[in-house]
């Protein structure tokens, strides 16, 4: 009986540790750049007033550079204050404000930005879904109602949504990307295609995974209840 209660404990903490790590995996982004997620808000509102007066709006993009050449490399400097000195530099992701100038290059871009915030609100229901699915899947744990072709189902769910986020991040990441390049063009270096969430990948597979182990084990148990 203590046995049971040990594991059902063991369940209960590692659904709340797994919580937690969820909860820190989607806002870490947030967390690690929460001065350009505020920017954001700020230019929206000043987009939305700049509107008002007739006025274009502008845009900031966060941009990863390569250097075209090795011989430029070092194409930038900063300062060290402790020393006074100009350290060459070069420059890897730099933020910069794009300022609009006709109103034909907004209706160019208009179907980058359509396709983000379509894919960026089907992500945002994805990331609700997963939870849902995975304290489904843990209750059933809980209650030691394991070895059924639901919880197969389930997990199979699962994973398939979680595959399903890392494509949508890679459709964002690829679009941001020819966004920015049709825009933008930097003198000693060219944009490269910043790629995320390979996490999700790496999570999904393992959660089909586990649910194939899952669907053989339900398969053996239930020809072993023929068997008997």
């Amino acid at each position: 009986m203590r046995t049971g209660v040990n594991k059902r404990g063991s369940i209960a903490l590692l659904s709340v540790l797994a919580g937690i790590a969820y909860v820190y995996l989607v806002g870490i982004d947030f967390i690690n750049h929460w001065d350009d997620h505020a920017n954001s808000f700020r230019e929206g509102y000043n987009a939305s007033a700049r509107g008002r007066t007739g006025l274009l709006p502008q845009e900031s993009f966060l941009l990863s550079l390569n250097a075209e050449s090795l011989q430029n490399y070092y194409s930038d400097s900063l300062i060290n204050l402790k020393t006074n000195q100009y350290l060459p530099a070069k420059l890897h992701s730099v933020d910069v404000v794009y300022q609009f100038n006709e109103y034909r290059e907004l209706r160019q871009v208009l179907k980058y930005r359509t396709t983000l915030y379509i894919a960026m609100f089907i992500s945002i229901i994805l990331l609700i879904a997963v939870p849902v699915y995975f304290y489904t899947i843990m209750g059933a744990f809980y209650k030691d109602d394991i070895f059924n072709r639901r919880n197969m189902k389930r997990l199979n769910i699962l994973g398939i949504l979680l595959i399903a986020i890392f494509v949508l991040q890679l459709v964002m990441d690829i679009t941001y990307f020819h966004y920015k390049k049709s825009l933008i063009e930097i003198t000693n270096y060219s944009l490269s295609i910043h790629l995320s969430g390979a996490e999700w990948l790496f999570m999904g597979l393992s959660t089909l995974l586990i649910a194939q182990i899952l669907k053989r084990s339900v398969e053996l148990k239930e020809e072993q209840e023929l068997t008997i």
